[in-house]
């Protein structure tokens, strides 16, 4: 009954009144030797004596009280302790560090030295496993890790009841319930646990063995207990958490580094498929550009009536054909000049130049063209000279004729205007059309390598989507820029490039 109802607190309030006595009595014999020399030094005692003997007491009695605490719990008692600064130590200690082990380190340090236990424990919770584990042991024989399989019995009762659980008075009310606990802790030597509680859940137990005094735990040391498993159990949850993170880091970086492995290995696979695809269409391309020369050679004799004159069907049936070869040796060209780019051999002739006179032989060029599909091919000139800009008029006159070429072939009536201009440091060309226009979704896919509008099939079934490839590339290699805008479906489109002067 005396163990049940923790009644042994009376022993530690004896022993706490004999420190506060034995206080009392050092001050009360400091007084009166005070008084006694005043005596023989002044020959009287007056109020003022006795006011000054008053302060001086009543200033030393905490020195001399806490002086006394600290004695008689290093060599008399053992239950003797400052609990508000035993937590506030650990409270401290806990705050400094997400470590475990030095968190399991600091808890041990706390009872051994505070409560001269004679051993304590770590038990955490493992959701997976669903039993208990021995996380950090000093003095307790648990060697045999099955032995705590028990403990699970007491989960519930540590939430509901979030205080210490004594293991003697648990014998005593509830053995039957908690058989195999019970006698688990008292094979291993633990007479008190404390639960780490967060909330609702109890993540694990700080386990005491008996006091080194052989002294029970008192009414003030489960206060302390109490405190301390709510600081530690924050504690140890951070430090779970912070342990997991890094874990989940370590293995995010390994992954990382894996992947990254795995994507150098086939980038650079790439790279030699991109290569070797490369050398095949240059070795294919010129394999073709010659028999396409012959070819468009005679039909264009054969026209020309070099060979006897042409009905007007057989005519028409050549002309087809010459047409069609063109786009062959137009789509040859771009892909030689596609592999040339890609594999550094493509060579540019740079000289200075007037960007105005080659757009004007372009636009002479194709007029018969536009005027056949009867548009307007408008060139506005510049109102003065443009500065002359470093080029290779070759390349950039092929990108001028396929814009103004796309224009006409994507536009069914209206008109197509050229337009030059300088804009700070770069002279900007552009040419816009009433045509079908481009939608907003086809728009990033312009000067992608074999990339066609959706409708543009339609209108023109015969294009390779190599062609505004071929002019981003070749605008790129003169530092400048290419773009296009349109405003939707039906709403015409502008094609512009920009070329820096210097």
């Amino acid at each position: 009954t005396i163990i049940r109802h923790r009644l042994m607190d009376i022993k530690f309030v004896l022993r706490k009144s004999s420190v506060y006595l034995a206080s009392l009595s050092t001050i009360l014999i400091f007084a009166i030797l005070a008084q006694y020399g005043f005596y023989r030094f002044f020959m009287e005692i007056s109020a003022w004596t006795d006011f000054v003997v008053l302060i001086l007491a009543i200033s030393t009695f905490p020195i001399i009280n806490k002086r006394y605490y600290r004695l008689a719990n290093k060599y008399f008692f053992t239950s003797l302790y400052d609990s508000q600064k035993v937590i506030m130590d650990l409270s401290d200690n806990l705050r400094s560090t997400l470590e475990l082990k030095k968190i399991y380190k600091f808890i041990s340090d706390t009872f051994l030295n505070s409560f001269h236990a004679k051993s304590s424990a770590v038990f955490l919770y493992n959701e997976k496993s669903g039993k208990y584990a021995a996380e950090h042991n000093r003095g307790f024989n648990l060697r045999k890790k099955r032995k705590l399989a028990a403990l699970k019995q007491l989960r519930k009762l540590s939430i509901t009841q979030n205080e210490s659980i004594i293991i003697e008075e648990l014998r005593h009310s509830s053995y039957k319930k908690y058989k195999a606990a019970i006698n688990m802790l008292d094979g291993l030597g633990i007479e008190i646990l404390t639960p780490l509680n967060i909330k609702d859940k109890n993540i694990g137990f700080i386990a005491l063995g008996r006091k080194e005094s052989a002294d029970i735990y008192n009414n003030e040391d489960l206060q302390v207990l109490k405190i301390i498993g709510a600081q530690a159990a924050i504690a140890v949850e951070n430090a779970i958490l912070y342990e997991e993170a890094k874990k989940f880091n370590i293995k995010l970086k390994k992954e990382i580094r894996q992947a990254t492995a795995e994507l150098r290995a086939a980038n650079i696979n790439l790279k030699r498929l991109d290569v070797a695809k490369s050398e095949f269409i240059s070795i294919a391309s010129h394999q073709l550009r010659t028999p396409l020369t012959v070819i468009k050679g005679y039909i264009s004799m054969v026209l020309e009536g070099t060979f006897g004159k042409l009905n007007q069907e057989e005519f028409d049936s050549l002309k087809k054909a010459y047409e069609s070869n063109e786009r062959l040796i137009k789509l040859v060209e771009n892909l030689l000049n596609i592999s040339r780019v890609e594999s550094g051999r493509l060579k540019f002739d740079f000289l200075e130049a007037r960007l105005e006179k080659i757009a004007g032989n372009v636009v002479e060029e194709l007029s018969a063209e536009a005027r056949a599909k009867g548009l307007a091919l408008n060139y506005q000139q510049p109102s003065k000279p443009l500065p002359k800009i470093t080029l290779d008029e070759g390349k950039i006159r092929q990108v001028i004729l396929n814009l103004i070429d796309n224009s006409i072939k994507y536009t069914k009536k209206g008109s197509i205007n050229v337009s030059l201009e300088q804009i700070n440091d770069n002279i900007q060309f552009c040419v816009s059309d009433t045509g079908m226009g481009i939608t907003e979704d086809d728009l990033p896919k312009l000067f992608k390598k074999f990339s066609r509008g959706k409708d543009t099939p339609l209108v023109h079934a015969g294009g390779s989507g190599l062609g505004l490839f071929v002019c981003k590339m070749m605008v790129e290699a003169h530092n400048g820029k290419v773009w296009c805008e349109s405003k939707g479906k039906g709403k015409g489109a502008k094609f512009c490039f920009r070329l820096p002067i210097k």
